[in-house]
Order: structure tokens, then sequence, then C-alpha cells
């Protein structure tokens, strides 16, 4: 009934004062005219009633507190002065609440890119009874392997606490027709996938459940995004027939908005059924049928009733039986957990990365908190009158804390609020940061729940942090000093709380920027590394015709085509085909060993490339021994070409060429070894890596797609319309999946250290301003404490110089001494 009352007061308000007002004003009135009765003249019944009667302030917050709460009354008071203040002092303001905004913005920023990455809220029918389901190694207890289809279907038929399992893969590639074909990235999924995630659906429903099976019509289910931007939100698709990848296939239904899968960070845009494999050459029919084939991403609803602990106890009992009954099941247990997160494999590198962002971003904030703190105490100093005056006539110490600290909560909301805006315009941005390799990630996050309470909470926290030193050392001043006009504060100290803020925010600032300096020279450093290859002039455009239904002999012939067309172009000098550049993620490794060898082990691990005819000479790596591949290898034994660091593991001193490699899934005949060219990152030692002729290829298919690599005598980029030209001519549905110079690539292999400086380099910058900022505002503090004290050694005659002289040397001794810590803790962290 309490809050209800308080409530009502709050409806209110201006009504309740009034009707205060008129009855206090009733009292008085009615006291007056009774003491007239008693003979009194009107005016001393006046003064003798309004006596009486007492203060009308005193009544009026007594009853306010009856109504709504002192302290409550006492906050909209106190922030209204707050307001007021700002208004007299618009310097202090702006640069508190754009340093604010700043370091809250950045925090609010990483945690909100964090947050979406590490657990995502799914958009779908009661998404807590979502479970994912992964693999846990019995051998090292890793979690996060995936599992394969007969697992999936074991479960799905043995696990009584789940209404389903579903078993999906989400990196697979669908090209539509209708338009410019475009690839966009998808799911292949089981027939029950939308049966177990349960999300809306705009038109059309999930898959039936026949639609695993050999045999079945091709059918599709595409995203709320797809159906807007490819196929022009047209009505009634739901039923037809349309094109992917160069069939008709029916399209089943159409998800609401916002639903692009289940996984964080990464979007599916269609989804396809299990009946469809063959589409994907990158699935053979043995990844269906094996129980060690782990390859699949599985997740389950729970049924009504069912909790999470139950349903891990029956798959621990469920996981025996298998590992008994199939001696192809790898040794593992399964670990549940809410759907949604990131997968377990990649979570705890993604969120050691995640904290490491946090944490600098937080030492901003921690540098911005210091700045401001130091602006209040200066403004404090210079109200230090209006402070005493308030501490003389009774305010209690308390009551002005909590004045002060209003202040500093309504700087920090609209800083906060600021931060805010910056991240709604400023995180979009991050959706546009180019991978190393073409995946379906989104790092695009938005100001959600969880975002806004966490930029809610900093900016409490921040307010009360650079708040609560100015208020407590205001309410400390001995207010007779300085109501005569002298500093509230004693100056007896060398060392203020104003001068160990500029000292750590000086520290933290040197801190940064030394380490965003470290990694600057390592990016540097990382640029120059030589990769092995002729960098200029060389152009890289994917295409996959296997997307287009093509059958083996027609590629061949397509990339024989394409390669004549190609190199007949003015401007061409060598052009060639490979599955992947080096430097390349994700790539394809294979492990063979010398054919000489017959006993065990000796086996060598490198990265496998399918290429074709002048590839070395197109990249510009010199072959060291033997020839290069050409055309007349093609129709003869499998040949393959090795680098100088796998020629070591494979054969020792011995010369490579002629001899075999056994141990994939045929023999390979060495004819050339060629000189190191960087394979996975360029600051790698030299790693094995072998090549072998398209056609002849022991590497499996990629969802990448085949390179062209194309070498220009002039800009590469100038020569990409007529490449796109004759392999739209060739064949008009396929898409090029992506088109880069090989600078571009380089520079995609160098992300990881490039954002790691960028976002250090940025937050060091600011914190250098921000204490910069700080030291201008403790030098002002201290200025302002000795402004009596300069007066009178100036008229015994002191020199003006002198004075400035220690102004100089009180900012250079802060600075100094900042510097020096930043240093010697820089010393302990440059090597990590």
């Amino acid at each position: 009934m309490k809050w209800l009352r308080r409530l009502a007061y709050w409806s209110a308000a201006g009504r309740r004062e009034r009707e205060l007002r008129e009855e206090m004003e009733t009292h008085r009135q009615m006291l007056r005219e009774e003491l007239e009765g008693e003979g009194l003249a009107a005016r001393e019944a006046g003064e003798e009633a309004r006596r009486r009667f007492g203060s009308g302030l005193v009544y009026g917050e007594e009853s306010r507190g009856a109504w709504i709460g002192v302290w409550w009354s006492d906050l909209w008071l106190d922030l209204r002065y707050a307001a007021r203040v700002m208004r007299r002092s618009p310097g202090v303001a702006v640069a508190a609440v754009l340093s604010s905004a700043l370091g809250i913005g950045v925090c609010t920023a990483i945690f909100g890119v964090g947050s979406m990455l590490l657990e995502t809220p799914l958009r779908v029918e009661r998404a807590e009874r979502l479970v994912g389901i992964s693999g846990r190694s019995l051998r090292s207890g890793h979690i996060g392997s995936p599992g394969s289809w007969p697992e999936r279907n074991a479960l799905n038929e043995s696990a009584q606490t789940m209404a389903g399992v579903a078993a999906y893969f989400p990196v697979v590639q669908g090209i539509f027709g209708g338009g410019e074909p475009v690839r966009y990235w998808g799911s292949i999924a089981s027939a029950n996938y939308f049966d177990v995630v349960r999300p809306a659906f705009v038109a059309g429903g999930g898959f039936d459940a026949g639609d695993d099976g050999a045999g079945r019509a091709p059918a599709v289910v595409i995203s709320h995004r797809l159906w807007r931007t490819h196929f022009r939100g047209e009505a009634g698709l739901v039923g037809r027939a349309v094109e992917m990848n160069g069939r008709m296939v029916t399209l089943k239904g159409i998800t609401g908005e916002g639903f692009r899968g289940t996984d964080p960070g990464t979007v599916s845009d269609f989804w396809m059924p299990f009946s469809m494999k063959k589409d994907l050459r990158m699935i053979p029919d043995s990844m269906l049928l094996e129980f060690d084939a782990n390859w699949l991403l599985m997740v389950g609803r729970l049924r009504d009733g069912a909790t999470l602990e139950g349903a891990q106890r029956e798959f621990d009992v469920i996981a025996a039986r298998l590992r008994q009954d199939h001696a192809s099941m790898p040794r593992k247990a399964y670990h549940l957990e809410a759907a949604g997160r990131l997968h377990p494999a990649l979570r705890s590198g993604v969120r050691t990365i995640y904290l490491l962002l946090l944490a600098t971003s937080l030492l901003v904030l921690g540098i911005t908190c210091a700045n401001i703190a130091n602006l209040l105490l200066a403004r404090a100093a210079a109200r230090g009158k209006e402070i005493a005056t308030r501490l003389a006539i009774g305010a209690g110490r308390g009551r002005l804390i909590r004045q002060l600290l209003a202040e500093s909560l309504l700087l920090a909301a609209c800083g906060g609020a600021l931060g805010a805006v910056l991240c709604v315009f400023g995180l979009p941005f991050l959706g546009r940061v180019e991978l190393p390799a073409p995946l379906p990630v989104d790092l695009q996050a938005g100001m959600d729940g969880r975002v806004t309470v966490f930029a809610c909470l900093m900016t409490v926290l921040t307010g009360i942090a650079f708040g609560l030193a100015p208020a407590w050392k205001a309410s400390r001043q001995d207010f007779g000093r300085a109501l005569k006009g002298g500093p509230g504060w004693r100056l007896g100290r060398r060392w203020s709380t104003g001068d160990l803020l500029v000292v750590g925010q000086v520290a933290t600032a040197v801190l940064l920027l030394i380490v965003s300096g470290l990694l600057l020279r390592s990016l540097r450093t990382g640029a120059q590394l030589g990769d092995g290859v002729g960098a200029e002039n060389l152009l890289l455009v994917s295409v996959d015709p296997a997307l287009r239904q093509y059958s083996a002999e027609r590629e061949k012939q397509f990339f024989d085509e394409m390669l004549r067309r190609i190199g007949e172009l003015p401007g061409v000098e060598s052009v060639s085909t490979t599955s992947r550049p080096p430097l390349s993620v994700l790539g394809v490794n294979m492990t063979g060993k010398d054919s000489r060898r017959k006993d065990a082990g000796g086996d060598v691990t490198f990265n496998i490339y399918s290429v074709s005819a002048r590839f070395f000479e197109t990249l510009r790596v010199p072959v060291v021994e033997g020839e290069e591949f050409s055309r007349r290898h093609e129709g003869g034994d499998a040949v393959a070409i090795v680098n100088e660091a796998a020629a070591r593991k494979l054969f020792g001193r011995d010369n490579a060429v002629g001899l075999r490699i056994e141990g994939l899934d045929k023999p390979y005949r060495v004819i050339g070894v060629t000189a190191g060219c960087k394979s996975s990152t360029l600051g790698e030692e030299a790693s094995p890596a072998g090549f072998v002729l398209r056609g002849q290829s022991a590497s499996s298919p990629t969802m990448f797609g085949t390179y062209f690599v194309v070498r220009t005598a002039g800009e590469a980029l100038g020569l990409l319309p007529e490449v796109r030209a004759e392999i739209r001519r060739m064949d008009a549905g396929m898409a090029i999946l992506e088109a880069k110079t090989w600078g571009r690539h380089r520079e995609q292999a160098l992300l990881v250290p490039r954002v790691a400086a960028m976002v250090v380099t940025f937050c060091g910058g600011m914190g250098f301003l921000i204490a910069a900022i700080g030291l201008y505002g403790v030098v002002r503090y201290s200025v302002e404490r000795r402004r009596r004290e300069m007066g009178i050694r100036l008229a015994l005659g002191a020199r003006p110089g002198g004075v400035q002289g220690w102004v100089r040397r009180r900012g250079g001794v802060l600075t100094g001494g900042g510097v020096a810590i930043g240093a010697a803790a820089a010393l302990g962290v440059g090597r990590g």
C-alpha cells in the first residue's frame, strides 16, 4: 500500500502540493482569527499565528516524506540542482560527458560483440527447452567434438527425455536463380530439424518426415532475409519450384524475421534436407554410414517435465551402450547445454580474446573515471565557499555527499546515453570485417536487453567511481578556512588524491601505448615477411562448378576452356588454378610417407593443394629441383610437387625427384621440389606442403571452390571485369564466390594482429588524450587551492616566472611518475 500511495503522489504531485499549501494557509488563518478574538491587533495576531504555527517548509517536508519518502524527494531536488550546476560550468560538463561516453561506449560495444558471440537469444518457441549436444572425449576431457549420422539416429530413437534430436551442418553454399548469381550460405539438416528447433514461419513450414531418404523430391526452406533480398518478398512462393544450384527444388517454407540458425555468429539463409547431399560433393556416402565420421552438429528439445540434468544422465547411459555395441564408436560421452551458445570447441579461444579486449576497454574506462574525478575535484575547489556555507548552516555531510554524487550520476547518465548512441551506430560496422576465409560469420551486434542492462550498470558504477572521491573530499573540508577565503583542504601533504589519480592515468595510458607500439611493430614485421610469392599484379577469382551440378568431365572441360580464354585476354601473362591459395585457413591436410620405408612410422602431415599446369610459374615460386606441372602430365601417372620442408621430412637428404609418396589415395611420384612458400601464416616456420594436379587430386572438395590465379602485366583488379565477363559467357548462372588481389589476400592473413593493434592503439591514444585532460584538471585544481598563497608570494616580490615554474614542475613530476610506472609495467607485459 505504501508504494501505491507514493505512486499516486507522483501521478498528481502538482495538485497535492497546492492542496498542502492551501491547508497550511487555512490553519494559519484560523489561528490568526482566534488571536484577534482574544483582543490582539490584526498585525500582531498574524505575526503570533505564524510563530505558533511554525515552519511551513518543515511541515511540507514531513508531509512529502509520508507520501513519497524523503530520499526520493531529495534525489529529485539534487538532480534539478545538478542540472543547474552543469549549465553554470558547461566546459567541465562537456568534458566529463564526452569522456564518459567514449569509455562507456567502448566497453559496451566490446561487451555486445562478446555477448552475441558467446550466447545469442534464439527466436524460437520455448527457447529454454532447446539443448545443444556435443561430444566429450573420455581421454582428454575435451568438449565440443561433432557427431555422426548414425549417432544422431540412435539418439533420436533412444532418448526418452527428448522430443527429438536433429543434426545439421551449417556451412553449405547455394546459388538461387532469378537474378544475379550470388552465393548464399545455408545448412544441410535432418528432416526433423524444424520440428525440434520450432522457429516461426512467415509462410509454409519445415520438411516432411521422409525428406532424409534417398529418392525424395529436392526441397528447401529459406530465411526471411533471403526471401526479402533475392526473391524481393514475392508472395505465393511456398509450394512452387525455384532454381537452386542448377536444379529445380520445391520451396517448403520461409522462416520468420530474425531466425538465421541456432549458432551464435554463424548465419544460415537456407536449409536443405539430407536427401540432397549429392548436390554437395564434400559429403560422400561414407560420411553418413560410419560411427567415426564425426562432422555433424546436433540439437535436441527437452520433453515437457524433463530437465537438463536428467537428460545428461540418460545420454551418459546411451553413450556407454553405443561404445559397447559399435567398435568404431569413438571413446566419448555427450555434453548437453542450453542451445544458443557458441560451440564449445570455439568458446575457449573466443572467450580469451573477448576478455582481453574487455580488460583493455575497462582500463580506458578507469582512466576516464580518474580524469573526470580530477575535473570534479578542481570544480569542488572552485566551489569551496558555497560548500562551506551549506555545511555552516547545518547541512549534514551525508546529505552533501548525496547531492554531489547526484551531480556525478547525472554526468555519467548523459555520458552513458551518448555512449549508447555511439554503440547503436558503431556496432553495425563490425559486420563489415573481412575474415581470412569467406565463412558465413556475422559479427553484427545490437543494443539488446543484456547490452542495455550492461550499459546502465556501467553508467551507474562509472558515476559512483568518479564522483565518490570528490564528494568525500568536499564534505571533509574545513569550512571555517573556506569561509575566510582560504582553501578548505590542508596543504601539508605532498601528494593529493588528484595527484595519485593523474599518475595512475598516465601510467595506464603509457602502458597501452607501449603495448600498441609493440603490436604495430609486430604487424609491420609480419607485413614485411616474405611469403615466397611474387605478389605484384596477381588476381584471385574463385568459382565452384559443383554448385551448378557439373559432372567431373564437364567440370574439366569448363576449367580447360576458361584457362584458354583467360590466357588469351590482353594483359594476361599466365593463368592457373588452385583449390586454395597459400595463406588460406581451413586447408586440407593429408598424411603420407616415403614408399621405400616398409616399417611403421615415418608419416608426414602436409597441406595438400590441387593445382593445374603453370601454377608455380604464375605465382613466381621457383622450382629448385625437377620440373613444373605441364599439360603432358595430366594424362599420365599421378605426380606431385613438394616444397623443401616436405622433401626433407619425407626423404631426408636424398634427391626427392623420382621418389614416391604412399599413404594417400594412390601413390604419387615426385617430379619437382619448390622453394619455401608460406602455407598457413606469414609467421610460420617452413611447414610441409604438397601440390598435385587437378583431376589427380587426393584432396577432398572444399567449400571455397576453385581459384583462378591470374598474373597480369598491369594492375590486377583492372582485369577483373573481363575475367567476370568470360565466366558469364561460359555459364551465365556461375557465381563468382570471391575476387581479390594477392595483396588483399595477404592483408586478410594478418587480420587478427591487425584488429588487436587497432583496438589497443585506439584505446591507448584515447587513454593518453584523457590523461592529458586529467593532468590539466589536477594542475588547475592545485592552482585553485593555492591561489591565495600565490597572491601573497607575488605581493611580497616573487617573480611571475617562479610561480609559473612551480606549476610546470608540478605537472612534470606527475607526468614523469606516470611514465616511469607505465614503462616499468610495460617491461613486464611486453614479451607477452
